[in-house]
């Protein structure tokens, strides 16, 4: 590298001596000098749209969860008058992914139209990226059957008469 630079600083003398050669480098520090800022701000969003994704996770999880949680009771007078697990966990499953769902296609539409507005941002991603949108959408579906299969796994398996007692 060396060698390559005092042999254009020698060139350039040959052209014009009262024209200085300083800040020698290679073309492929300059591109990454000037790419250093986009790349920060694109960690910078990653890092916070996966601190979205896990306070969103779990806010799904805790409010999907305790409201499973509040039927122990209705649960327990289900299963003493015949209902079989299964019909709970469908039933529970039916009722709770309903706002999960309506949630999910709320914020898969609000994020189709607004992220157009961040497209200068984004490099080598379509703003509206489906692949993103659906996986994004999966996990948080996800975590929402997950929210109502394990609360109402330990709600079933409670003693109908221990549940209504605690009433």
């Amino acid at each position: 590298m060396e060698t390559f630079a005092a042999y254009v600083r020698q060139e350039v003398k040959k052209l014009d001596r009262e024209l200085p050669v300083s800040n020698f480098a290679p073309q492929e520090e300059y591109v990454e000098k000037a790419r250093a800022q986009t790349r920060f701000v694109t960690v910078l969003a990653a890092a916070l749209a996966a601190i979205a994704l896990l306070l969103a996770s779990i806010g799904i999880y805790g409010v999907t969860a305790y409201s499973v949680t509040q039927r122990t009771s209705e649960f327990a007078i289900r299963l003493a008058l015949g209902a079989r697990s299964g019909d709970i966990r469908r039933l529970v499953l039916r009722q709770s992914m309903l706002p999960v769902v309506v949630g999910l296609l709320a914020g898969f539409l609000l994020a189709l139209s607004l992220t157009p507005l961040l497209a200068g941002l984004l490099y080598g991603v379509h703003p509206g990226d489906l692949l993103t949108f659906a996986s994004i959408s999966g996990f948080l579906g996800a975590v929402g059957a997950l929210a109502c299969y394990i609360p109402t796994s330990r709600a079933i398996k409670v003693d109908p008469m221990i549940a209504l007692r605690y009433e």
